[in-house]
């Protein structure tokens, strides 16, 4: 594994082998378990890694993505607007097999950062009325992986969603905003989304900013309508 200097002085390596904040490069590191490492030994057992196959083809029954949703920010342009922008931290979690090792470190997690194209990932696709807002940092998630094979992935949206209102009423309705998340590539029966410790609805983050806009209740409701689309 190749090792480029990094922020304040941190290498690829420590972030690879769980680093945690940028004063735990001057301790001791037990590099001896390296996302690279893991898929070399995975390999030569046989256990070939290859993160672009279909999910399928390695693992049984249907995948479980353990999902939850962080609101950190509620903003428009002004209060009788019907866009609203919402940023929010999006965690996806399930179990790869393929993924598990053995740490000797004395780090819970892998640092998986630098790989982000080398481990197979859900290809979470939003539906909505809206766009979404390029992200202000180059690097604007989380990707961890755990000794049993559990992977830990963090993301931060920026949406501009395009809600819709009562035109009756209007300037007094509440304007309802609406989206959807599914897999592109696999039916419900190889990847099912879950909501992560039965939260069943996003959460507010205890320092959430808002702008002209404010939420009065938020739900989350399984799609009445099931159709395929994917061809075989």
């Amino acid at each position: 594994m190749r090792r480029r200097q990094g922020l304040l002085g941190v290498t690829d390596a420590d972030f690879c082998c769980g680093l945690r904040s940028p004063g735990d490069s001057t301790r001791p590191v037990n590099r001896s378990a390296t996302l690279t490492d893991l898929t070399q030994n995975n390999n030569q057992n046989n256990n070939h890694y290859t993160p672009h196959q279909h999910l399928r083809t390695h693992l049984r029954g249907t995948l479980t993505v353990n999902v939850s949703v962080l609101l950190l920010s509620l903003a428009s342009p002004d209060e009788s607007s019907l866009k609203y922008e919402v940023e929010f931290l999006l965690q996806q979690q399930w179990y790869d097999p393929r993924l598990r090792y053995s740490n000797r470190s004395r780090y819970e997690f892998l640092n998986a950062i630098h790989h982000h194209n080398d481990i197979w990932l859900p290809d979470t696709y939003f539906i909505m009325h809206g766009d979404f807002k390029d992200p202000l940092i180059p690097v604007h998630f989380a990707l961890r992986i755990y000794r049993n094979g559990t992977v830990n992935y963090l993301m931060r949206r920026h949406l501009i969603l395009s809600c819709q209102g009562r035109l009756n009423i209007f300037p007094f309705d509440d304007p309802q905003c609406s989206f959807a998340i599914e897999s592109i590539s696999y039916e419900q029966t190889a990847i099912t989304y879950v909501w992560k410790n039965d939260e069943a609805t996003l959460r507010k983050s205890p320092s959430l900013t808002t702008l002209n806009a404010y939420l009065i209740r938020n739900q989350t409701i399984t799609c009445p309508i099931k159709a395929s689309w994917r061809g075989k």
